[in-house]
């Protein structure tokens, strides 16, 4: 078990570190509403603020014409008038020429009962940690829903970025080139893409990944998965790979001794639903999990790491149809022989973490929940194999909502 518990942490480890990953998913950080005419309970502008971690703006909106006329109808973006120059942005702010005027302004014509949605992206917003936003209209009837969300940032200075890449300060972006003096003398940079072109091997070329691990390949491609999810969702990953390397220490704590107890890798992939109101919002879904035991004959213990992937169906705002949630589970279990069969049953904890959350209108901004709930497998044993069929439940505290699940699972366990 030694190979397997360090090949895996490698190959973790190995798949989070790519220099060239891009930004991950928005956190959706709070809904409202803007009306014309304004009304004591929906004014036509309000000050938007960014107050958690650092990154670039995107506002997810839906724009409504509520008369009984056509209508053009204007929603803008601003730099917050009444705010000192010190206090409008974060450190990503500290980019070349921040505009000073508007942001983004358009205008939509709209015949009455009419809507549309649309988008205002990071490099329109910037990386302001506040500003205004408008909804203008000459004489109609207009509702604006809205979603702010901010996407995490690559980067705060050229030495955040790897292969002689630049950051691009104002979005928080590590690109090719700022300009023309970037390139190689037959090359511009474009202003669009920040790339140089035309294109050429010596100077678009990324570092290929490298050799394949020496580890399990199904717990390989296990720990590959889970890191798309840390890459897209950083701020997490310091608890994750805790939890895997603690599972690491019991596989190699384990194999250090001839007796029980023994430890085991599993990976199980398979469906995800989620009952009541999200699960009225979303489609069924799919889920990974990898988890290691430390068990006895009868009893034992175990640590689980998932993710599972829900495509949403709510309504605009936001524009976006996703729902990612991780989980990290620890419980006891209890193992029932009947030959080369098992009855499995388990109880655990769990933290329950949402990322992409498109359903932020009916959860709210927070992203941290706990569940407890429980599991009931049955397993037949092929030495070193294992073949499982899990299926589990799992009430989410502070959300009108559970998590079921089946899996098929393969694992690899100690003799």
């Amino acid at each position: 078990m030694n190979w397997m518990s360090i090949g895996l942490l490698f190959a973790l480890v190995a798949a989070c570190s790519d220099p060239y990953e891009e930004t991950g998913p928005a956190d959706l950080i709070e809904v409202g509403q803007l009306c014309t005419p304004s009304t004591d309970g929906c004014p036509d502008t309000t000050r938007l603020e960014r107050t958690s971690a650092l990154g670039a703006n995107r506002l997810d909106f839906k724009l409504s014409n509520e008369g009984d006329a056509v209508a053009e109808i204007s929603v803008a973006a601003l730099p917050p008038a009444s705010a000192p120059a010190s206090d409008v942005g974060d450190a990503g702010d500290t980019g070349p020429n921040l505009p000073a005027v508007e942001l983004v302004s358009r205008s939509y014509t709209l015949e009455p009962g009419e809507w549309i949605a649309d988008r205002f992206v990071q490099e329109a917003l910037f990386t302001r940690a506040a500003f205004d936003i408008e909804l203008r209209c000459d004489g109609c009837t207009a509702r604006l829903d809205y979603a702010l969300g901010s996407e995490p940032l690559e980067c705060r200075a050229d030495d955040d970025c790897s292969g002689g890449w630049l950051c691009r300060e104002s979005v928080g972006r590590c690109v090719e080139c700022l300009d023309d003096n970037d390139c190689a003398e037959t090359q511009t940079c474009s202003l669009t893409t920040y790339r140089c072109g035309p294109d050429e091997a010596s100077g678009c070329a990324q570092a290929s990944p490298g050799a394949p691990l020496d580890a399990p390949v199904p717990l390989a491609l296990g720990a590959l998965l889970l890191c798309a999810l840390l890459l897209r969702h950083r701020r997490h990953a310091p608890h994750l790979l805790a939890l895997l390397a603690a599972g690491g220490i019991f596989a190699t704590a384990s194999t250090a001794r001839a007796e029980p107890p023994r430890a085991a890798f599993n990976l199980g992939v398979g469906s995800r639903f989620l009952t009541g109101e999200l699960g009225a919002q979303t489609e069924r879904g799919i889920g990974i999990s990898v988890s290691q035991e430390l068990r006895t004959t009868y009893f034992g213990g175990r640590v689980e790491l998932g993710a599972s992937y829900f495509l949403t169906t709510q309504d605009a705002p936001p524009l976006s149809h996703e729902l990612e949630m991780y989980s990290v589970a620890i419980g006891p279990q209890a193992y029932i022989p009947a030959g080369p069969f098992q009855l499995v049953v388990g109880l655990d904890y769990r933290h329950v973490g949402l990322v992409s959350n498109s359903l932020v209108r009916f959860t709210g901004p927070d992203v941290n929940y706990g569940a407890a709930g429980g599991s009931v497998e049955v397993r037949y044993r092929l030495a070193p194999l294992e073949l499982m069929l899990r299926g589990g439940y799992h009430p989410v505290f502070g959300l009108d909502s559970a998590l079921f699940s089946i899996d098929l699972a393969v694992g690899l366990a100690a003799e």
